[in-house]
């Protein structure tokens, strides 16, 4: 009987060994990902720098057509990816639900609004109607105005989770709490 018992304590402890490696493993990937999506969101809002380019993607709607279509031209193109979520985007399931489902949306409003820029410098925009150049350069305001503070936002949660010691950890993936 004392074997049995022992073999049953030691597969108990083993078990809960297991499960907590498991947690611990979840632990460290979530907030790896986490700490490095608020960089990368965090960069991104700051390059942005919401009031300055508002200010002048809406200056720069207001400029006499020819002024703005050699200004359109010269724009700098922007880049392909994201280097940190192309990288984990297939994890991002690891992070809370409200956070993973802003972390989508957040990129996929960069990802646009890097396609709508590099149109603005295309030539097809360069020679487009003068209210198209305006209504499209007003829209790009309005994105970075409206989105700005989410990923701000956004960028400061990512860092508590990516913050949080492994009891916090615990307490809201086992306990919900």
């Amino acid at each position: 009987m004392a074997a049995l018992t022992t073999a049953f304590f030691t597969a108990a402890l083993a078990l809960l060994g297991t499960i907590i490696l498991s947690l611990w493993n979840r632990y460290r990937e979530r907030s790896s990902i986490a700490g490095a999506l608020a960089g990368e969101i965090g960069a991104y809002a700051t390059l942005i720098d919401a009031p300055t380019s508002v200010v002048a993607y809406r200056k720069l709607a207001t400029f006499e057509h020819a002024i703005r279509r050699r200004r359109l031209r010269s724009m700098p193109k922007t880049p392909v990816g994201h280097p940190v979520f192309d990288k984990v985007a297939d994890k991002i399931g690891l992070l809370p639900s409200a956070e993973s489902q802003t972390v989508s949306a957040i990129y996929n409003i960069v990802s646009g609004f890097r396609i709508i820029h590099a149109s603005l410098s295309s030539p097809e925009m360069s020679e487009a109607d003068d209210e198209v150049q305006i209504a499209l350069l007003n829209k790009v305001a309005e994105t970075i105005e409206r989105y700005a503070p989410d990923a701000h936002e956004l960028a400061t949660r990512l860092n508590q989770i990516s913050r949080e010691s492994f009891w916090q950890f615990v307490q809201r993936e086992v306990f919900g709490h």
